[in-house]
């Protein structure tokens, strides 16, 4: 069926069957045509992630996922919310390994990072598991953060704080509609995991950031953490 998406135009749009559409596609290409060249392939990525990760003077939700991906082991499992922390997190967050990344497409419902990271340490107790979670996402589930501490479960969260719905702001300032009920008064992270029986950070910088989730990594650990990264909304619009 035709694209009628408002924000993902194509420049060539093809409408069938999707398996005819690909055999068709295949057979223009032929068998001894060769794949892109690995230079163009790291071209592109290069290209890519330098769009994607907008500089900025304060600490950027692209910075805190650097840091994140750089800290855990490639095999580690990592959740996001949904909002525009999914929409970084799905451009930035690489994945070494298969079914290592879960995010909630579809409905896109809020609330999902945190069970679902709770879940898969669960699943697999000796895997690293984080999730990426914005701070309107966070405040739904926030209470499951007692269910990983009652059960051991050392999950990491971090929080991608910004006192907003953000994605729901920017709409309504696309459209010119004034802000109403997607601003909020900032949380206190660090006594609302006390209160949980987790671990707590606020951080406003990368080496804040790097000592945080270092504090992660004690071979004992049990309780989960609880990461608030206070980060410049702006840098979720690319220049």
């Amino acid at each position: 069926m035709p694209n009628d998406d408002r924000y993902y135009r194509e420049d060539v749009e093809i409408i069938g069957p999707v398996h005819e559409a690909i055999d068709a596609m295949r057979s223009l290409c032929g068998a001894g045509v060769p794949k892109w060249p690995a230079d163009e392939v790291a071209r592109i990525r290069r290209e890519f992630r330098a769009f994607v990760t907008p500089k900025r003077a304060s600490l950027t939700p692209q910075q805190v996922l650097a840091a994140l991906r750089t800290a855990l082991p490639e095999d580690a499992f990592a959740t996001c919310d949904v909002g525009y922390n999914k929409a970084v997190t799905g451009q930035c967050w690489t994945a070494y390994t298969p079914k290592s990344f879960f995010m909630s497409n579809g409905l896109s419902s809020m609330g999902y990072g945190l069970p679902a990271a709770i879940g898969l340490k669960l699943l697999q107790r000796d895997r690293t598991v984080a999730c990426i979670v914005g701070d309107g996402g966070f405040a739904m589930t926030m209470a499951e953060l007692e269910t990983a501490a009652r059960l051991e479960l050392p999950v990491i969260v971090v929080v991608l704080a910004d006192e907003a719905l953000s994605q729901i702001k920017a709409g309504q300032e696309r459209k010119g509609f004034p802000v109403v009920g997607t601003t909020f008064r900032g949380l206190d992270h660090v006594a609302i995991a006390r209160g949980f029986g987790a671990a707590g950070y606020e951080v406003t910088n990368e080496a804040e950031l790097r000592d945080a989730i270092a504090a992660t990594r004690g071979a004992r650990r049990k309780a989960p953490t609880l990461i608030a990264a206070h980060v410049d909304p702006t840098a979720y619009q690319l220049d």
